[in-house]
């Protein structure tokens, strides 16, 4: 028995995640089981991923908050979780398991997850590439830094004693303008 876990808040189109899910069912053999993990409603994705499984004749477990949506998930036994990553990555340590994330960037505390349970993860939205390090952040546009501002010494003292002295030019100029 083994166990593919989709998370994520990515998107794949149908036709991906079919061909990709079929390519693993078809090297890991019959006794599959699908696990969805998410907080209130399967995003499209995962639904794909569920409705192939069921086609597939897999099991399909899922880990959501008690009043979760599983509108979509055909057949589905459900795990109430409040924390459904990690009680989803707790429950297949140590066991037959892959993670095929639909990977975003919002998605690093899944892969994280996953790496403290021993689950080797894969994009399930980019052919299947390992996720074996927290990619990057993708920069679009490069970014502006503003040079610092230039910090004026002031010397509070010095500033008094200026202004005694030209108050002082001010009135030998103003008497002898008289």
């Amino acid at each position: 028995m083994y166990f593919v876990l989709v998370a994520g808040n990515g998107e794949s189109s149908r036709a991906n995640t079919e061909a990709l899910m079929e390519d693993h069912y078809y090297a890991k053999g019959a006794e599959g089981t699908l696990v969805l993990a998410y907080e209130k409603a399967p995003t499209k994705s995962q639904t794909f991923a569920a409705q192939y499984a069921k086609e597939k004749n897999k099991d399909i477990m899922v880990f959501c908050h008690e009043d979760a949506q599983t509108t979509g998930i055909p057949g589905a036994s459900q795990s109430p979780s409040n924390d459904p990553v990690k009680d989803a990555t707790e429950f297949l340590k140590g066991q037959d398991s892959t993670a095929f994330l639909l990977w975003s960037e919002e998605d690093t505390d899944i892969l994280i997850a996953c790496q403290n349970s021993g689950i080797p993860a894969v994009n399930l939205c980019d052919g299947l590439v390992p996720l074996n390090e927290i990619p990057a952040p993708k920069i679009t546009e490069p970014i502006k830094v503003k040079p610092p501002v230039e910090q004026l010494e002031f010397d509070l003292v010095k500033s008094i004693e200026e202004l005694h002295r030209l108050s002082g030019v001010l009135l030998e100029q103003a008497k002898k303008s008289k």
